[in-house]
């Protein structure tokens, strides 16, 4: 993988977050990736299991991600039961660049620190995707391995 940082996501985690970021493509949707980062063995982040949240205030260009939406993720049953963790965010850029906005830049920073942790992008109109995280105080793309 060239030293690029690198996440595995579930096909069928894939399959619910593309399909939910594509119920709306007037308007950014998004959620939270749960799962275990990568260290300790883990040679990359794994995601099992995606939360969306449908309530998440959003424009045509912005999300917000509330206490409301932070508590669903955080009483996720594999979050809850201690054998998983929230290892990051996705949100949709409809027929957008999947770059980092400075808003995702922001929310990467202050809220998913950890270099392992996971800002996915997915554009629903066109079809493109990214995977980001914060390496060394630099905001970089990440490889995915699907399982």
């Amino acid at each position: 993988m060239n030293g690029a940082a690198a996440v595995a996501i579930d096909e069928a985690v894939m399959a619910i977050v593309r399909a939910f970021l594509a119920e709306d493509c007037a308007r950014e949707r998004g959620g939270f990736l749960i799962g275990r980062l990568a260290g300790a063995g883990l040679p990359m982040t794994q995601v099992d299991h995606a939360v969306p949240c449908p309530d998440a205030p959003s424009t045509a260009y912005t999300l917000t991600f509330r206490a409301d939406e932070w508590q669903l993720a955080q009483t996720h049953p594999a979050v809850s039961d201690g054998s998983a963790s929230i290892v990051g965010w996705f949100h949709s850029h409809p027929s957008m660049s999947v770059r980092m906005s400075a808003q995702d830049r922001f929310i990467q920073r202050h809220f998913f620190q950890h270099p392992a942790q996971v800002a996915w992008i997915h554009d629903p109109v066109g079809g493109d995707e990214a995977f980001w995280c914060l390496r060394d105080g630099t905001i970089e793309r990440m490889e995915r391995v699907a399982y």
